[in-house]
């Protein structure tokens, strides 16, 4: 095993600083005196080796609390849904294991009759397993990615679930929002679309553009249901964090909830 393991892109840049910087101290101590330099040379790679093993074993116990974490909300999953089949993997771009529970929760708490999710995956299908215990709603999950979008299909068809929750085609268009013009999704082909319980917003992807998700609220503000539920996930991403701040301003939220978790979620219930 790597002495490592999980060194990740930012590291790479902070060991490309250091040795930079302790080039720099042994160039600049080189004209005084060599002695000097050899001196203040292995003082500074003390001190950066020093910070950077802090700074790893930091990391690695953050990594090793959300890896306890997310047991814990498989754990609730597993113990809570009647799986048929195996759910996709949780990782990665999928959604997280604190999402999927706290959506899960929400639905078996609140029983909605209409929810709306931005972005189809596995939180779909944990999503319409929840619809079915709970024996009320209805899921609606739009994706820009036709190829995705049928992936998720297929997997409500593999897990029986297909009469609680459908998956959407919608490509992104030019979108007017908070004056300027963005991708996001083309809402034409959903017909009433409106009295929405419960809104998911997980897409578009942030590649697509800066502060992709921001038309959100703006779009479907008008369409929400007294009581409204909306969860935000990754909202630990200045681009969603943007998105949040802007949005609270517009809005009237009885109570917000922020989760730490590996991406962040944040909830906000309206009245």
């Amino acid at each position: 095993m790597p002495a490592f393991p999980n060194l990740k892109h930012e590291d790479t840049l902070r060991l490309i600083f250091a040795g930079f910087t302790v080039l720099l101290v042994a160039v600049s101590m080189a004209f005084f005196s060599m002695d000097i330099a050899v001196i203040a040379t292995l003082l500074c790679i003390f001190v950066w080796s020093s910070l950077f093993i802090m700074h790893y074993h930091r990391e690695t116990a953050k990594e090793n609390v959300t890896l306890l974490k997310n047991f814990q909300d498989l754990q609730f999953l597993q113990s809570q849904l009647n799986l048929r089949k195996p759910l996709p993997y949780l990782t990665g771009w999928s959604a997280s294991p604190a999402l999927a529970s706290r959506l899960y929760s929400l639905i078996e708490e609140n029983k909605p009759s209409y929810i709306l999710e931005l972005g189809s995956g596995v939180s779909t299908i944990v999503m319409a397993y929840a619809i079915e215990k709970a024996g009320t709603g209805r899921l609606i999950s739009i994706d820009h990615d036709e190829q995705y979008a049928q992936k998720t299909r297929d997997e409500l068809k593999r897990h029986r679930l297909e009469k609680y929750a459908s998956v959407v085609h919608a490509p992104l268009i030019e979108t007017i929002s908070n004056g300027t013009s963005q991708p996001w999704y083309d809402l034409s082909g959903l017909n009433g679309l409106a009295n929405i319980d419960l809104l998911i917003v997980d897409g578009p992807p942030r590649q697509t553009c800066v502060d992709a998700r921001l038309p959100a609220f703006e779009q479907l503000s008008g369409r929400l249901a007294p009581g409204c539920v909306v969860v935000i996930d990754d909202s630990d991403r200045l681009d969603e964090k943007n998105s949040l701040m802007a949005w609270s301003k517009s809005s009237d939220s009885q109570r917000n909830e922020d989760i730490s978790c590996e991406k962040g979620i944040s909830i906000r219930y309206f009245n």
